[in-house]
């Protein structure tokens, strides 16, 4: 049964819609599998927490949809009846609430707090703030920091099916204790997800974002976001979106710490000025499909029980990652570029790959340049491993020392499609081999090392 029979079906009781999954003609299957799971998970949670009369909701039905709905103690409607919501009211909540703050309402806009006012929504179980629109757009303030939404299962759960926009804006503290800080999904006509937050924190995962609108899909989290037992920051841009952007300060997981995948038309980016941690598996792990351009990531220090940076491109543009110090327990950056633009790689601090490669690289036939910039690089087996098939120059400079431990210091290989290929180097060493370099590209083949050179 293909994926997409699977998410229709699970979908169909809540009038949701998706398209073809588009992936890239080599994708990984261990990958594949996993995305799929948390396809098929999501669907099942956006079908159960978001069905008429559970997790607090409200009101009368007409023609298949809610056309009022009652609210809790602490929260006033801008309609003609200020304790029940009709589309298009914006929902004001204020002091303390110990129950969900439920809509299902169209064009709605709720509020938590506002900028001289507190809110602090708080329930032992259960959701924070569930929100559903079906035909409208759906928008979300908690504009005063001091406010706070806190739920026993999700934090803030926003599910948006009309022909517009979703947009969530959270300055305060955002907590699912046992579940996730932020669900988000966007489905059938709509368009953006936006998310805007300070401090996200869940039992599972921190933010997760599902885009299957036509339009972008932006995170923004400028506070800690952590995924205790799961992902600090998950997002899924599918087939029909556009481009799929993260910008976070610092992100850690128990699994992993940012996990991305682009299956839109447009770039993936992921900005992270703070530290990213994956604990178990990878610090960060994005995938741009061949539906998409680039693939950019600008982070600090990041850090993986397997794998610090895990970076695949499938798209027409290029795949560049700058980082300071990264660090995997067995890679410690895994760039794959299967586009057709160039593969880059600039790391200023230390770069390690306990059990591995320090920095892994390869460009396959359709790309063009193969390009490393490095300072220290350690490995257990290599400490750059870099093979160029595209049709452009292998380039590795580092300014500090590489060093593998029990293989190759340096392993460069260039193929007959290629250019040149240049090492610009420091100190190099191996537990075998201290530079590896073989090239079968159409250009010279340059060794430069201002510091020793040894192979045990």
């Amino acid at each position: 049964m293909s994926e997409n029979v699977d998410l229709r079906r699970r979908f169909r009781a809540n009038r949701l819609s998706s398209g073809s999954s588009k992936a890239g003609p080599a994708r990984q299957k261990n990958g594949s599998r996993r995305i799929n799971r948390r396809l098929l998970t999501a669907a099942s949670v956006f079908a159960i927490v978001a069905a008429p009369g559970v997790g607090g909701l409200y009101g009368g039905r007409y023609g298949g949809r809610a056309w009022a709905q009652a609210l809790p103690n602490g929260c006033v409607s801008s309609g003609t009846n200020p304790n029940v919501a009709v589309d298009g009211d914006t929902v004001t909540c204020t002091g303390d609430i110990d129950e969900t703050i439920a809509t299902n309402v169209e064009d709605i806009t709720i509020n938590i707090g506002n900028a001289s006012t507190v809110a602090t929504v708080n329930t032992s179980s259960g959701t924070g703030l569930s929100t559903v629109s079906r035909y409208g757009s759906l928008t979300i303030n908690m504009d005063n920091a001091a406010s706070s939404i806190t739920g026993g299962t999700f934090g803030i759960f926003a599910r948006n099916q009309g022909s517009d926009a979703l947009t969530i804006t959270a300055t305060g503290d955002v907590t699912g204790t046992n579940g996730v800080g932020i669900l988000a999904g966007n489905f059938g006509s709509a368009t953006d997800l936006t998310i805007n937050a300070a401090a996200v924190s869940g039992g599972t995962n921190g933010i997760e974002a599902f885009n299957y609108g036509s339009g972008a899909l932006t995170i923004t989290a400028t506070g800690d976001v952590t995924g205790t037992n799961g992902v600090g920051i998950f997002a899924l841009n599918y087939i029909l979106s556009g481009a799929l952007t993260i910008n976070a300060a610092a992100v850690s997981g128990g699994t992993r710490g940012i996990e991305a995948r682009n299956d839109g038309s447009g770039a993936l980016t992921i900005t992270a000025t703070g530290t990213v941690t994956g604990t178990h598996y990878d610090g960060i792990n994005a995938t741009n499909s061949s539906n998409g351009t680039g693939l950019t990531i600008d982070v600090a220090s990041v850090s993986g029980g397997r794998t610090g940076i895990a970076a695949r491109n499938d798209g027409s543009g290029a795949l560049t990652i700058n980082a300071a110090a990264v660090s995997g327990g067995t890679l410690g950056i895994a760039a794959l570029n299967l586009g057709n633009g160039a593969l880059t790689i600039t790391a200023t601090g230390d770069v390690t790959g306990t059990n591995g490669i320090g920095i892994s690289a390869l460009t396959a036939g359709g790309g063009t340049d193969l390009t490393i910039n490095a300072a220290a690089v350690s490995g257990g087996a290599r400490g750059i491993d870099a093979r160029n098939y595209g049709s452009g120059a292998l380039t590795i400079t580092a300014t500090g020392d590489v060093t593998s431990t029990n293989g190759i210091g340096i392993f460069a290989t260039n193929f007959s499609r290629s250019t040149g290929l240049t090492i610009n180097a420091a100190a190099v060493s191996g537990g075998r081999t201290g530079i590896y370099a073989l090239n079968d590209g159409s250009g010279a083949l340059s060794i430069t090392a201002t510091g020793t050179v040894t192979g045990t």
